[in-house]
């Protein structure tokens, strides 16, 4: 008697379009208000700021990242290339972000 393994069918969540939007202004909106709080003269010398700092800004940049690369090909396996291209610029912005984060008030003091 050979048994089925039947497992029931999971209900997909839709994925919301917007969330990717949130995160990523969500990270810039943090990173601008870090900018604007070291060109007013807070101090950022601390390896602990500077890495809770990081944290706040490069976690919802991963998230964003990781919910664009949920739309990088629709239900046909096409690829959507507006989701590659911002897959990988949320990339490429992380590795940009990390020595601006951690020298902060170098990077301020520039411009």
């Amino acid at each position: 008697m050979a048994e089925q393994n039947k497992t029931p069918d999971k209900k997909i969540k839709p994925i919301n379009k917007k969330a990717k939007f949130i995160w990523f202004a969500i990270s810039m909106v943090i990173f601008a208000v870090g900018a604007i709080l070291a060109k007013s003269g807070v101090s950022f010398d601390s390896y602990v700021v500077k890495a809770i700092y990081a944290v706040f800004v490069l976690f919802p940049l991963l998230m964003a990242a990781q919910k664009v690369s949920c739309e990088r090909y629709d239900e046909e396996g096409k690829r959507n290339i507006l989701a590659f291209l911002m897959y990988y610029f949320c990339i490429f912005l992380f590795i940009v972000l990390i020595p601006v984060i951690f020298w902060v008030n170098q990077f301020v003091l520039l411009g």
